[in-house]
This record gives C-alpha cells, structure tokens and sequence, in this order.
C-alpha cells in the first residue's frame, strides 16, 4: 500500500466526497468537478486526475489516504498548497532532485516535462534542404505561436530585401535582380530578420543552407502545445521514497 505523508505540512482539505466513478488512493492527484454539483456534499466532489490530458489541468491536491466512491477520509484527506512530503507513490523510476513534478496518466506525480516552459514551441520549415531550409521557432511555448505567420515575397524588379511585421505576421521582401528574379540568399535575409526587433520577439530563425531563398505564402508555424501545469518539485529520491515539495 502507497503512502503520501506529511514532513512539512501545507494546506489540508477535509470537506467533500468522491464522485460517483472514482475510488482514490494515497499519493494520487486529484481535481475538482462539477459533474455533481447537485449533490449537497458540504463541500467539493473530487475525481483523480488522470488520463492523457491530466498534465494540462489543474490539480487540487493529492490524496493523503485511500478513499472510496463518495466518500472522504476525515483530516487529513488532500493536501495541497506549498508543504514538504514525502510518497511511495510516483510515476517512473528515475526522478532527479530539482525535477518538476506533474499529473501523469495514472493521477501519479510525474517528471519528464520542461521545468523552464513545460511547453512545446511551434516552428516552420521554409525552403528546400541543402538549398534554402530555414527553420522558425516561436520564441514563447504554447498554442499562442501556432498564430505566427510567415510570407516570404518575390515581387518585382530592383527590389530591396526587407522585414516588416504586422500584428504576428512577419514578412520577408526578397531583394531581386532586374529579372524579377529573387537573389537574397540563406545568410541574408536571416541577417535581415535578426535586425528586426520585432521579427525577434516572435521567432528565432536558424539555417546551416547558402543558396537563394524561394518565395513562400503566407504559413502559420504548427505544433506549439500548451505547457503542463507543475504541482511540485522532487528534493530527494532515497530506497524508493521522493521527497517532494508542492507549490
């Protein structure tokens, strides 16, 4: 049997029961619901935290003893709030002091996230390999760089090479000869990014091609995933016992 003890108490909640699917052991991560929200519990009706999207929710606490559907330990029941203690209960075998803790699939403290963003950013890829890849990364985790758009224009004869920025859509002008052809190469127009401030606080841009970069519509970066929520941190890890902090 697991166990989640306090060494250096925070906060504990005594009030409320179990929803009506959910049986609950010590160590597991749990949430609030409104699915029963008729019921008059005299306090909150709880579910665990688990399932693939149990990182990007919010956790109440964790368990402090076993419970059953509708039901809630007397005190204490969850502890939750900033408080040192120390479980059996965790997800993998291998956490590292310092590491961030979040709700796995299981509703058990997890590590394995970004403790820096917890985040995945959003990028594009311009160009053809070998040729005028450019790689475009949000300068922020989340869905919020899946907004940022990129054009890259080819337009005209004796054109300067220029970067403008409207609202989250940067714009490259590619400089061309008087064929209209474009010439601005990999090296350039980076350079041209990297002297706009306001191309910088949206995008990092790398490339390790030379050749002339090719026009491109207008194209949102993709895959930017909003960050995990952090619930605590691992302090030690002795015979199979974290000590952990949570926040």
């Amino acid at each position: 049997m697991g166990f989640f003890r306090s060494l250096q108490e925070g906060l504990v909640y005594g009030a409320g029961e179990m929803s009506d699917s959910d049986d609950g052991l010590a160590g597991l991560l749990v949430k609030l619901t409104d699915a029963d929200a008729t019921r008059n519990v005299g306090g909150g009706v709880f579910e665990l935290n688990d399932g693939g999207d149990a990182r990007f929710t919010p956790s109440f606490g964790v368990l402090a003893n076993d419970t059953t559907v509708r039901d809630m330990p007397f005190l204490p029941a969850i502890y939750y709030g900033p408080g040192i203690y120390e479980t059996d209960v965790y997800a993998g075998s291998n956490p590292t002091p310092g590491d961030g803790l979040y709700a796995g699939t299981d509703a058990k403290l997890t590590t394995g996230y970004d403790d820096v963003s917890a985040s995945v950013k959003a990028t594009l890829d311009t160009g053809v390999a070998d040729t005028d890849l450019i790689t475009w990364q949000a300068r922020e985790g989340g869905t919020l760089g899946n907004q940022i758009a990129v054009v890259i224009v080819e337009s005209g004869a004796n054109t300067s090479l220029s970067v403008s920025v409207t609202d989250l859509i940067i714009t490259v002008n590619l400089a061309t000869t008087a064929q209209s052809a474009a010439k601005s190469t990999v090296a350039e127009v980076i350079a041209a990014l990297e002297a706009s401030s306001a191309a910088m606080l949206l995008v990092s841009v790398a490339s390790a091609d030379t050749g002339v970069v090719d026009a491109k519509t207008h194209t949102h970066l993709a895959n930017g995933v909003a960050g995990a929520l952090k619930v605590g941190q691992v302090l030690s890890v002795v015979s199979g016992v974290m000590r952990l902090r949570l926040i």
